[in-house]
């Protein structure tokens, strides 16, 4: 099976970042030394002095002259635009990308930090657009790379998002990660989640995985937690699953821990089988162990449906309704009476209820309203009762409203399911007209339901 990758960010980057990564301006240090701050976050501005450019080029066994001279024949620059910017405009305006991708690693060769400042400036006046976002990380990179801090003090300045000082974190985070941790604690406002801690796991993921956890642990429930965590598990999703299950037990959120669990089972399971059914059987927390259970089940009803169930029969007795519950949807698309049959087999089982609750869900989706109504009854707690008659019969509704009032009215309802059944089609009565969807016709008639009133049974 192909392991999931991490997603391009476009394939001009990719091209820029096969010159560059790691290959800019290896012989400068970035400064060790912080900002101060005061108690708010300070805005500083960078300054525009003319520094003295680079005097050879390091990588493309150029000089600076003879890059200049390639840049000023290749892009039509003029002697005057290259003193101003290096010619960047033009530069991006040369449509193949290898060329282009070509020059612009010969100007970020060349260039001091001031030289950044001016050239990141002109290439923002272009507009950031899907093709060019690789080739502003480029630039960002490359800056880092010279002076992190200049980079990170013009993202403040100029920037409304944190999307650069991410980009420059993760740069930086890589050759001092100490100084970025630094720099991303004294600037953080202490509201939320630090949002630098994004770009920090993210330069970290390869470099030092175990510190990037470790930065990981440290977030609350936020979207940076999230984006942080992803970084992560797509790392671990191409590992061998004994790297990363030994690294999911590094990880102390139990949220966070779950959610990485469930990304990577689905990743590990086709590969090793049993390896994972053993690793997930033998999880001492039982809400872990259930929601692994049926990921694991889900994954392999993707990949082969008698497989899955075969897996299901391999289980203990005490596991199989709840690792079913993964595969149930699956089995209810192929044929709803099947997959019914096939429940009712585990009816004395601990985890039916779950297991039930999910067949009537995905039988009512795949419009079996009939075989999923006649289940509800056997649902033991009366708010899950209630909210299953209410989501089938609204669906029902929605679909053939004639066929759905006929069914209510021939049929015994408790009390508090036929009143969640009519707010339920109200909402989406509600939305269909809202995005002109109107489906279905008015609501239905108490007046001629069955209806019980629960404990007078």
């Amino acid at each position: 099976m192909n392991k999931n990758t991490l997603l391009a960010i476009g394939w001009p980057a990719t091209l820029a970042g096969a010159f560059i990564i790691g290959k800019v301006s290896d012989n400068a240090t970035p400064s060790d030394a912080l900002p101060e701050q005061s108690e708010e976050k300070k805005v500083r501005t960078v300054s525009r002095s003319s520094t003295s450019r680079s005097v050879t080029s390091l990588h493309t066994g150029l000089t600076a002259e003879e890059a200049k001279e390639r840049i000023i024949q290749i892009a039509n620059v003029s002697k005057s635009e290259f003193a101003d910017n290096f010619g960047i405009q033009k530069i991006m305006q040369i449509s193949d990308p290898i060329k282009r991708a070509s020059l612009l690693l010969s100007v970020m060769e060349n260039m001091s930090s001031d030289d950044f400042l001016t050239v990141i400036d002109d290439f923002r006046s272009l507009g950031i657009t899907r093709q060019r976002m690789g080739e502003y990380r480029q630039l960002l990179h490359a800056w880092t790379k010279v002076d992190p801090l200049a980079a990170l003090a013009y993202s403040q300045e100029n920037q409304s998002s944190d999307t650069a000082e991410a980009i420059i974190l993760a740069s930086w985070v890589k050759e001092n990660p100490a100084a970025a941790i630094e720099w991303a604690k004294a600037n953080f406002d202490g509201k939320g989640a630090n949002p630098y801690t994004v770009g920090l796991i993210e330069g970290l993921t390869e470099s030092d995985p175990e510190l990037a956890t470790e930065l990981l642990n440290t977030l609350p429930l936020s979207t940076e937690r999230f984006e942080s965590l992803t970084f992560l598990t797509n790392k671990f999703a191409n590992e061998d699953h004994s790297v990363g299950l030994a690294w999911l037990d590094t990880i102390e959120d139990d949220a966070v821990k779950a959610a990485a669990t469930q990304r990577l089972l689905s990743n590990y399971v086709t590969d090793d089988p049993e390896a994972i059914t053993e690793w997930v059987t033998n999880i001492e927390d039982d809400e872990l162990r259930a929601r692994s259970l049926r990921s694991v089940g889900g994954s392999l009803a993707r990949e082969n449906l008698s497989d899955a169930k075969e897996w299901v029969s391999s289980l203990d007795p005490a596991q199989q309704a709840t690792a079913a519950s993964g595969i149930i949807r699956n089995l209810a698309t192929e044929n709803s009476a099947d997959a019914l049959a096939w429940v009712q087999t585990m009816q004395n089982q601990e985890g039916y209820q779950d297991l039930l609750s999910s067949y009537i869900s995905a039988a009512g989706s795949q419009q079996d309203y009939q075989n999923a109504l006649t289940q509800i009854p056997n649902i033991e707690d009366d708010n899950r009762q209630t909210q299953a008659y209410a989501d089938s019969l609204a669906m029902w509704h929605r679909n053939d409203p004639e066929a759905a009032q006929a069914w209510i009215t021939s049929n015994d309802i408790p009390e508090e399911a036929q009143q969640a059944v009519e707010r339920q089609i109200k909402v989406i009565e509600r939305f269909s007209q809202g995005s002109g969807r109107v489906r279905g016709r008015g609501a239905i008639n108490i007046t001629q339901s069955r209806v019980r009133r629960r404990g007078n049974e």
